[in-house]
């Protein structure tokens, strides 16, 4: 086996010791304060929690921002005893308004199909609706911007036309609540993240306090600072990671309750279900753990030091 210039069996058995060394010293700090961990992981997971919700609640708003964008930019909504004949003729007539690129008459049953591509793996919720379709008949009209506030207003005058649905005014509206959730969410990340910190590090404290001696035994044996506060560094991302992990399991049955809830309140909402986002938010959370974790750990060796 050839064995890199500089480096011994020596050393990989000398690598291996201090490896097994850390993390007995680890298992023991962790066992010597067991309800201060305890509290810490409760405390780190509920923060943690927390987070996890505004960045639910951001990329819901994100994904539904990217349904509402592949819509048209004007639909009129059309009465039921308007007749194929009128229908054709204020197609026509919308065609002629200035700044129309595009008009396209979309029938109930082309409805009820475009939704079910909406939903997704969630269209057998229009099961119900075979027999019964809820869905009216309109008129998708493309506009250039500049012309979209005066076609809302002549739509709204129509004869036949029952509703207006502008799309840029709804875009408009869930784009600045989605600026103001990414906004909050990054500024909740920032107070979770100090949070976590904080608790680790007076943990990891508490745990050089009560290990003094030993720490002075070690220093006059020739240890090094790294040698001595590498147990406590994996304490403190063990500490994090933990916490973050149990927010993740949280998390995970807090949004499959939630997504189950607004399927049934509002079925028609483009959502995101809980396979399509615990990825990212698990690694999210793990990392922003682990990293506290970390931190804290080094903020408290070093004001015990």
């Amino acid at each position: 086996m050839h064995v890199p210039t500089g480096w011994s069996r020596k050393e990989d058995v000398r690598v291996l010791e201090q490896c097994v060394y850390y993390l007995k010293e680890t298992g023991r700090s962790l066992r010597r304060q067991v309800g201060s961990h305890l509290v810490s992981w409760l405390c780190i997971s509920l923060s943690l929690l927390l987070l996890a919700g505004a960045m639910v609640t951001w990329l819901q708003l994100e994904h539904v921002v990217e349904r509402v964008r592949d819509e048209a930019d004007i639909s009129f909504f059309v009465e039921d005893d308007v007749t194929e004949v009128q229908l054709a003729r204020l197609a026509e007539e919308v065609r002629s308004y200035p700044g129309v690129t595009g008009v396209t008459v979309v029938s109930e049953a082309e409805a009820l199909e475009r939704m079910g591509a909406l939903l997704g793996e969630r269209q057998q919720l229009l099961t119900a609706f075979e027999e019964i379709n809820p869905f009216s008949r309109f008129i998708e009209i493309s506009v250039i911007p500049e012309a979209a506030e005066a076609v809302t207003r002549a739509g709204e005058q129509l004869a036949g036309v029952w509703g207006v649905r502008a799309n840029e005014e709804v875009l408009r509206g869930l784009v600045n609540l989605t600026v103001v959730v990414r906004g909050l969410g990054m500024a909740l990340g920032a107070l979770v993240g100090l949070i976590c910190v904080v608790l680790i590090s007076h943990i990891i404290r508490l745990g050089v306090q009560l290990r003094q001696k030993e720490i002075a035994v070690l220093r006059l044996l020739g240890a090094s600072e790294s040698f001595i506060t590498a147990p406590f560094l994996l304490e403190g991302v063990f500490i994090g990671t933990v916490g973050a992990a149990l927010a993740a399991v949280l998390a995970t049955i807090a949004l499959s309750v939630m997504v189950s809830f607004l399927e049934q309140g509002i079925p028609f909402l483009p959502l995101l279900t809980g396979a399509d986002l615990m990825g990212t938010l698990t690694g999210v959370l793990l990392v922003l753990g682990a990293l506290s974790g970390a931190i804290g750990s080094l903020l408290g060796t070093r004001r015990s030091a």
